[in-house]
């Protein structure tokens, strides 16, 4: 998927330590990752970590509710925003895109079932 993506310009640099996003947050952005590993967190407690080619935040863009989960660099990250708009774009203009994000909110809905 990074493939898609390659030098966009909306790609932003953040350092490791960085809070992308804290848990409860209302969110309209979700994330690709380029490079580094994000952690992401529930009640300060790790759920998984993410790398390259990953995806993090579409819940919050799929259900218009507050985040469920943080999220923190674990290094120093390159990361691909993503915000409403260009998500529903992205879902118009490549089909397996749509495929991506379903698949990654199945994986995770199927690894955080009972947490």
């Amino acid at each position: 998927m990074i493939d898609i993506f390659d030098e966009s310009e909306y790609a932003t640099l953040h350092e490791e330590g960085a809070v992308i996003f804290e848990e409860g947050q209302v969110g309209k952005t979700m994330y690709l990752i380029t490079k580094g590993n994000v952690e992401l967190l529930r009640n300060r407690k790790r759920l998984e970590v993410v790398g390259p080619g990953e995806i993090f935040g579409e819940m919050a863009i799929v259900d218009d509710l507050p985040r469920s989960a943080s999220a923190v660099c674990l290094e120093d990250c390159k990361l691909i925003s993503i915000n409403e708009k260009r998500f529903y774009e992205l879902l118009h203009e490549v089909p397996f895109f749509a495929k991506e994000v379903m698949k990654n909110m199945s994986h995770r809905l199927r690894n955080y079932d009972g947490q």
